[in-house]
């Protein structure tokens, strides 16, 4: 199901520089650390990842920015927690959706509480409703 929303997303964590393409996994770690120090994401990562990034080398592990929210989710859980930011914003691709000959692709948002989402049939945006409807996530455009 795909259904019009509007999102409350005043500071996300910004990944739509690394487009949908696949990176080399280190680049996304040094971005974030770079650009959102205060995630702490050295913290969550293993200890080889670590020490590859204080030797400023390669992870030779390529992946869509979008994957390490993903893979990382005590790390998300640990940046929600903090309230410093309030989600993600990544591009993403669908290969199961083919628009024209190629992978559709989008810019997408993750949000961490449903009272981010609200839908243009409501009159108001208002913080203190919860909408059931995402509680287990949902797609939106």
């Amino acid at each position: 199901v795909v259904l019009r929303a509007y999102l409350d997303v005043k500071n996300p964590i910004d990944l739509t520089i690394f487009g949908y393409r696949k990176v080399d996994m280190g680049d996304v770690v040094r971005y974030i650390l770079a650009f959102y120090p205060q995630t702490n994401l050295l913290k969550y990562l293993p200890k080889k990842f670590v020490k590859l990034i204080k030797n400023q080398e390669k992870f030779n592990i390529t992946i869509r920015a979008w994957q390490l929210i993903r893979q990382f989710n005590p790390w998300v859980k640990a940046v929600k927690k903090e309230g410093v930011f309030d989600g993600f914003m990544y591009s993403e691709n669908n290969p199961s959706h083919i628009l024209n000959g190629k992978e559709h692709t989008t810019k997408a948002f993750a949000v961490f509480y449903s009272n981010q989402i609200k839908f243009p049939n409501q009159t108001e945006f208002n913080h203190f409703l919860d909408d059931f409807r995402f509680e287990e996530g949902g797609i939106l455009i």
